[in-house]
């Protein structure tokens, strides 16, 4: 009889820790019904490592035609990054949801070192750079692209949700000073390579605002160059001058010598300064000069009184007149006695720089204007970062007032 009892007693034991665990199990199946798909992401978000700060955008190159295309992505850090969980997107309309994804797991980006992708159909040279050869990779410059961990934007280039020029006919490089992951696109972190260059791409390494804010330089080559052809185009050629006359701040008198005199080109000529347009003066009594006209004149011109050497650099592949009969030209000076070649300063690029004037009369993609560079980068293009440097700090015509 005892033993019947203590039988039963086992049975209802075991039969009230079966029910336990039923329950229990009950329980967490129940959870994971109510939560659905969001139980599966929590437990990748569990797993999901902090956002690698170190892996940026650095590079978009449109090519030389519609199909060479690439864009860089590079880790500035000291070990290797995994692209788990990465994404490349593509914005090829008005949407902040892009059109194009582009997966990165399972691949990994070396220390100090770019990650390539091209369009599937890009020439040998771009392709021979990639790290990943894609068909969705398609972008003419002007749509924007981004860098997302997961569904979260990191990092982009071009202002998603709107399609606009940022990077057309252009090699389009961020500067040293800009690497850091930003959702939000700043221009004045980026700058404009010649379309056909190649060698950036694939090398992070590249230039520094600092030199662009330094501006140009010339080069030997310039001093063994025509001034003018027989076409009347300029040939990148130099003419060491001094100073006639003074006039606006984007006018002013020069002595041309008589080297060139069969192309009227001799004595003293009225010279427009490439590239600039600064706000106009009074040239009569009754009239008002426009604001900051007379203070871009007095920079201008103080600035060429000063002058001990002014050297004229015709614009290769473009007139050397203008619209008006002028001489057109880069404007070189230096306040040194004895200046070696770096001394010189491009005294277009200090005008705008100082926030007298806007790039004007330029067409950015026209191949004339990358036939002049320094460290790779065209005269055209330090201009345009010397205005976003104006803007910056409000100066002059930027200033508001």
């Amino acid at each position: 009889m005892l033993r019947k009892r203590a039988n039963k007693l086992f049975i209802l034991m075991l039969s009230a820790l079966f029910s336990l665990c039923s329950c229990d199990n009950k329980t967490n199946n129940n959870n994971s019904d109510d939560n659905g798909g969001n139980s599966g992401s929590q437990i990748i978000d569990d797993k999901k490592e902090p956002v690698n700060t170190n892996i940026l955008l650095t590079e978009i190159n449109t090519g030389t035609s519609v199909v060479n295309r690439a864009v860089e992505i590079s880790n500035i850090g000291d070990s290797d990054a995994k692209l788990d969980g990465y994404t490349l997107e593509i914005y090829r309309s008005y949407s902040e949801k892009s059109t194009n994804t582009i997966k990165l797991d399972n691949y990994v980006i070396k220390a100090h070192s770019s990650f390539v992708i091209a369009y599937k159909d890009a020439n040998e040279e771009i392709k021979s750079k990639a790290d990943l050869i894609s068909e969705d990779y398609l972008n003419n410059g002007t749509f924007p692209v981004s860098l997302n961990y997961y569904d979260e934007v990191i990092d982009s280039i071009g202002q998603i949700g709107y399609i606009y020029n940022f990077a057309e006919y252009a090699v389009l490089v961020r500067l040293k000073e800009y690497f850091k992951q930003s959702p939000s696109f700043d221009e004045q972190g980026w700058v404009r390579y010649p379309i056909n260059t190649t060698y950036t791409l694939g090398n992070y390494e590249v230039i520094s605002e600092e030199d662009l804010l330094d501006g140009p330089k010339l080069n030997e080559e310039a001093f063994n160059k025509p001034f003018i052809d027989d076409s009347g185009y300029g040939q990148g050629g130099i003419i060491v001058s001094s100073l006639s006359w003074t006039s606006d701040g984007d006018t002013s008198g020069f002595y041309y010598g008589y080297e060139y005199e069969e192309y009227d080109i001799s004595g003293s000529l009225s010279t427009r300064y490439y590239a600039i347009n600064t706000p106009e003066i009074a040239h009569s009594a009754g009239e008002v000069s426009d604001p900051y006209g007379d203070e871009a004149k007095e920079f201008t011109n103080n600035l060429l009184r000063k002058a001990k050497h002014i050297l004229i650099q015709s614009v290769d592949g473009y007139s050397v007149h203008e619209t008006y009969g002028r001489m057109l030209a880069y404007i070189w000076i230096s306040d040194l006695s004895n200046p070696t070649i770096n001394d010189y300063q491009l005294l277009n690029f200090l005008i705008v720089k100082n926030g007298f004037s806007h790039p004007a009369f330029l067409d950015r993609k026209a191949s004339y204007n990358s036939n002049m560079t320094h460290l790779g980068i065209s005269y055209v293009e330090y201009i345009y970062h010397a205005e976003l440097y104006a803007i910056e700090h409000k100066l002059n015509i930027h200033s508001g007032e």
